[in-house]
């Protein structure tokens, strides 16, 4: 199975979607939309906001809200 994503700001890195797209895919999310944030990839899916922190393109901390 592969995550139904809605990318809404096309300057998303590819690398960094590439691996946010591995995360949510192995912790069985089906569908997610993916926001550019201030140093980070914001991810919405369902109640869940997730903040996918990036640094030279690698990727250093998620965070929860």
């Amino acid at each position: 199975m592969t995550v139904d994503l809605r990318i809404v700001d096309k300057e998303v890195n590819p690398l960094e979607l590439m691996i946010v797209h591995d995360d949510l895919n192995g912790r069985g999310v089906k569908s997610a939309t993916i926001y550019k944030g201030n140093d980070c990839v914001w991810v919405n899916h369902g109640l869940v906001n997730a903040y996918y922190i990036f640094k030279n393109s690698q990727l250093v901390d998620i965070q929860y809200d």
